[in-house]
Order: C-alpha cells, then structure tokens, then sequence
C-alpha cells in the first residue's frame, strides 16, 4: 500500500515542501519513502506510543525531521492545516457515529483548499 500512496503523491507533484500527516502510521514504512523522496514537512500520528516508537526507531536519526503524535485519530485536533491527509485505515476502525463526525470535521477543516486526502478503507 504505501507504494501505491507515494505513487499518488509523485504523480500529482505534491511540492516537497508540503505539509503531509499519514493518520494511524504505525510503524510502516511510508514515512521512510517519503523521507527518501525529499518530503520536509512530515507528520504521524498513532494511537499506540509503542508503535510510534518503533517507527523511530527503525528510522534511526531521520525521525528528528518528522513531528510525532500520539493521539486517538477520532479526537484528534491539529493546529496545523495539511496538504496530504493520508488514513492508513484509522477511519475504518471508529465506528462511533459522534467520533466518526468529528474525525470527518477534522479533515474537512485540516485539509487545506485543492489539496488532498488519502484513504485505506474498506466499507463491506
């Protein structure tokens, strides 16, 4: 997944100074690409502080350029607006109808004008 997702945002050239959050990051690697390609103005924010460190550490020095957040995506509130909103599947896993408005809230108010959100979500 994260291939296709650095695709979208290579194909659409996304400049490198835009400010990107990958919502429910884990430990993947999709920061490291992003990382590789130039990418400054990075942000992850997971639930889980262990999956957060792990992702550090597996990036060794890099992950001083990237702001990190542990944070619930359903209660989540930035005071920053993005150009890139990427959900790595967070938005599947809330299923509370008032945590699911306000995370759609979030992003609609987060995301800046003409720019772009990227889901992985299964609605079966």
């Amino acid at each position: 997944m994260n291939r296709i997702v650095v695709d979208f945002i290579t194909q659409f050239n996304l400049p490198k100074a835009a400010k990107i959050i990958d919502i429910g990051g884990d430990d993947s690697f999709f920061v490291d690409h992003l990382l590789e390609l130039g990418y400054q103005n990075i942000t992850v924010l997971d639930i889980s502080e262990k999956a957060i460190e792990k992702a550090k550490q597996h990036l060794g020095h890099k992950s001083e350029a990237v702001v990190w957040i542990i944070a619930d995506a359903s209660d989540f509130q930035p005071t920053d607006k993005y150009d890139f909103w990427h959900d790595r599947a967070a938005f599947h896993f809330i299923t509370n109808e008032k945590e699911i408005v306000n995370y759609l809230d979030t992003i609609k108010n987060c995301i800046k004008p003409i720019r772009y959100l990227f889901g992985n979500w299964n609605f079966f």
